[in-house]
């Protein structure tokens, strides 16, 4: 993730930011017009990400979740380890 959001603030174009300073915009300023707005794209794929790292955080879920009724879907939508090749006769 880090990787992921370094690289795209070293994409940001210096002259945008060059162009808010001639104007006369402070630097917060220039943070919250410009820079902001250019890293919506990048802030919304580091959320999906972290989403999809916490929803797949089995091991979390196991532990908090102590009654049955609390057990998330990714818990319940596989068998056990062990548990894939064993028949049950009636």
């Amino acid at each position: 993730m880090i990787i992921v959001r370094n690289y795209f603030q070293n994409s940001i174009p210096h002259d945008l930011v060059e162009a808010a300073e001639i104007d006369g915009a402070s630097e917060f300023c220039t943070f919250i017009s410009v820079v902001i707005p250019l890293s919506v794209p990048i802030l919304a794929v580091q959320a999906v990400f972290s989403m999809v790292a916490y929803w797949n955080d089995w091991l979390t879920a196991m532990i908090v979740a102590a009654p049955p009724m609390l057990i998330a879907y990714p818990l319940v939508s596989t068998p056990p380890v062990g548990t894939a090749y064993i028949i049950r006769f009636p």
